[in-house]
């Protein structure tokens, strides 16, 4: 739908920033405001209507790639369980482009199995949670390929909170008690490179180049963490 003269950023829950866009998911996580960096103008407001296939319903997340297109991690409930899951694709317009991996349920799941991770060179990389493993796929956006690994986790559905993947292509998983593990795609093997301090809660995991960042609930800041150390500074602390 056109922008406003004005738009109210309600309750803002991811906020991404290229060199001349930022992103914001609000709004319940129904809709993604793309506006100016410097000026703050609202360029477009995502979706574009309010019709499938073209639209979202609720965000869990989203990424931008190089060339400004957004990958949206649709995750929409139906009562109490989640009835659908897919990826859909915007250009740098705001135009809708296509939907990845469209997946309903008819049984009921009441926890997110999809967890985006990364788009690069024409591929989205995200991550599947079952009942005692983790899928890793890679999905060839122009052939919709998928290329899958599994990795056992006892309880992921349960206890795996989330995923990224860092700028080397390395994939970490953090679970419900705070540990951080790499995924070794060589050996599908699961290495725990970190884990909680008594003092810490982490909730969510973002990349930061090689390294990883945390959101530390108890402290209420982000940390930055470096997987090969298992080392962590703090980048910022609400006062």
């Amino acid at each position: 739908f056109p922008p406003k003269d004005t738009v109210e950023i309600d309750s803002p829950y991811i906020l991404r920033d290229t060199a001349s866009s930022r992103y914001i998911l609000d709004k319940q996580r129904t809709r993604i405001l793309v506006c100016n960096r410097r000026s703050n103008e609202i360029k477009y407001i995502l979706p574009p209507s309010g019709q499938q296939p073209d639209c979202f319903y609720y965000a869990d997340d989203f990424q931008v790639d190089e060339n400004g297109f957004v990958y949206v991690k649709e995750g929409s409930w139906d009562g109490n369980r989640i009835a659908r899951e897919a990826i859909l694709v915007y250009d740098n317009k705001g135009n809708y482009l296509a939907t990845y991996y469209d997946t309903s349920y008819s049984e009921i799941v009441n926890k997110h199995k999809v967890m985006l991770l990364s788009i690069k060179n024409g591929t989205i990389k995200f991550g599947v949670k079952e009942k005692n493993w983790v899928n890793v796929i890679d999905l060839d956006m122009k052939t919709r390929e998928q290329k899958k690994l599994s990795f056992a986790f006892e309880n992921a559905f349960d206890f795996v909170n989330d995923m990224t993947a860092t700028e080397d292509g390395k994939i970490y998983l953090l679970d419900k008690s705070g540990r951080i593990f790499e995924l070794d795609p060589q050996g599908l093997k699961v290495s725990l490179v970190y884990t909680a301090k008594d003092d810490e809660f982490p909730n969510w995991i973002e990349p930061s180049f090689e390294k990883v960042l945390f959101a530390d609930l108890y402290s209420d800041s982000v940390k930055e963490l470096n997987p090969k150390t298992g080392t962590t500074i703090t980048l910022f602390e609400h006062s």
